[in-house]
């Protein structure tokens, strides 16, 4: 068992860089902790879209990662709104605590755009993957 071979994704999860704040002063942990958390999302949205696939597919195409980049447009597209909206919102308020992302009708726009735009493609992720559980359903059922 080889406790070394690590990816640069659970590194960047698993880390714990919040004993930082022991000696140094981080205004951005909250940021970075969004970040983390967002990653670990992503990957997790990622994962049951593949692992649904493969239990559905039953050609030689797939174990090809190329294959899923329709399902994976969801997910990317949803993490990006996301990640905007947090950038725009935390982000700015590393530099000033009090700032609000909601104070002037314009960044209150885009912010409601983001978020719009990561709802409705979470909703359409969500449905995609019923249907492909229900996919794979009926093909075990068979």
């Amino acid at each position: 068992m080889e406790l070394w071979n690590l990816t640069v994704i659970d590194l960047f999860i698993s880390v714990p860089i919040e004993w930082l704040t022991l000696w140094f002063r981080l205004p951005a942990l909250l940021l970075i902790n969004d970040l983390r958390q967002g990653l670990f999302y992503a990957v997790l949205f990622s994962f049951w879209l593949v692992f649904a696939g493969e239990h559905h597919i039953d050609d030689s195409t797939r174990n090809n990662l190329k294959n899923y980049w329709r399902n994976l447009t969801l997910v990317l597209s949803a993490s990006a709104a996301l990640l905007l909206y947090d950038l725009a919102g935390r982000g700015r308020q590393v530099m000033n605590p009090f700032h609000s992302v909601w104070a002037s009708p314009s960044n209150a726009f885009w912010a409601r755009i983001a978020l719009n735009v990561a709802g409705g493609a979470t909703l359409v992720y969500f449905l995609f993957l019923c249907w492909k559980i229900w996919m794979v359903w009926t093909t075990i059922k068979r």
